[in-house]
């Protein structure tokens, strides 16, 4: 069974209409929370693209305002969507990567974590997926022999195909 870990770039599309929001929306809808993860500080990063939006008039302060509800419902106030949580050690071990794959900081520890958490469920045989619109972020997960899926170039077929794998 698969996982989905996601970055702030495509958790946000499932808030705030754009290319690929109709995928994080089925990815959403068709499974159970615990299937899916997120890092903890990309709910910083994640509500800072929503600042952004309403910033530069994507969406209207009232839309932003809901749009933070249901993040804050969704995703900060549940039981069971996973939050990967920032360590030293963590930050740490992803300081490799980041000359390894031409990453940021953050990207790097992001998929240190991802790296991390696929080894936990691959001894249970299942395995985990990264759900990220960031082409460089992609790519390094694919170097580090993990699936990843792009909701920005990736086929809504194609997702379906990673949730009912067994």
């Amino acid at each position: 069974m698969n996982y989905f870990y996601m970055d702030a770039s495509a958790m946000a599309k499932r808030y705030v209409p754009e290319v690929g929001s109709d995928i994080l929306d089925l990815l959403f809808d068709t499974i159970s929370r615990n299937r899916l993860a997120c890092w903890d500080v990309g709910i910083a990063e994640v509500t800072s693209i929503f600042v952004r939006q309403r910033n530069d008039g994507r969406i209207t302060q009232a839309r932003f305002n809901q749009t933070v509800i249901d993040f804050q419902s969704e995703v900060i106030e549940s039981n069971t969507l996973r939050i990967l949580r920032t360590t030293l050690p963590l930050i740490l071990d992803a300081l490799d990567l980041i000359s390894a794959h031409s990453i940021n900081g953050n990207d790097a520890i992001f998929l240190q974590a991802a790296i991390e958490v696929a080894a936990e469920l691959r001894e249970d045989q299942n395995d985990l997926v990264v759900v990220a619109s960031d082409v460089r972020l992609v790519r390094a997960t694919h170097r580090e022999n993990m699936r990843a899926f792009n909701p920005e170039q990736n086929k809504t077929s194609d997702l379906e195909d990673l949730i009912h794998a067994a």
